[in-house]
This record gives structure tokens, sequence and C-alpha cells, in this order.
């Protein structure tokens, strides 16, 4: 649950500062060990089942979550098959393929 609510926080305020702030909290967290790998990707994965609804209170959601799980990916948090998931995902509500 701390995952799905930094992620939308975050998405839901907005800007680079802030969406930067949860990525070094979720780092943070899973290099201290208080999160681990599973349950990072299921908060992630809980977030993502979301989006749909997210995305009408937030029209730019999908691009703010999109920038979350790629700095995931780069730092090696996530599998490459989450960002993929995720492209599938935002595909579905808006109609097109994120970056």
């Amino acid at each position: 649950e701390v995952v799905k609510r930094a992620v939308y926080g975050a998405v839901e305020r907005g800007g680079d500062g802030t969406l930067e702030k949860a990525c070094l909290l979720i780092t943070a967290l899973v290099k201290a060990g208080v999160l681990e790998g599973a349950e990072l990707t299921k908060g992630m994965s809980r977030a993502l089942r979301g989006l749909p609804d997210l995305c009408l209170d937030v029209p730019q959601a999908a691009e703010r979550m999109d920038r979350v799980i790629a700095q995931g990916v780069r730092e090696g948090l996530l599998a490459e098959g989450f960002k993929e998931r995720f492209d599938e995902m935002a595909g579905s509500v808006h109609g097109i393929k994120v970056a």
C-alpha cells in the first residue's frame, strides 16, 4: 500500500520534483530492506490496475506513471516486463502507446 500511495501522490501532484522524490523514497525503502522486490512489484501492480480511474482525475496520469516506472526499471527495481505491461495498459486507457 505504501508504494501505491507514494506513486498516486506523486502522480496527482505532478511536477518533476515530486515524481523524483517518490522514486527516491521507493529506492531508499528497497535499498534499506524495508521494502522487498516482490512488495514493490505488488504495489506497482496495484497502482497500475487503478490507472484508468486515476486518468479520469489526472489526465496526465499515464505519462507521469510512465516516468516513475521507467525510473524503477533503470534502477533495477522493476523488471523490463513491467514497463511493457504498463505500456499495454496505458495504450488501452488512452488509445495510444506511452513512450
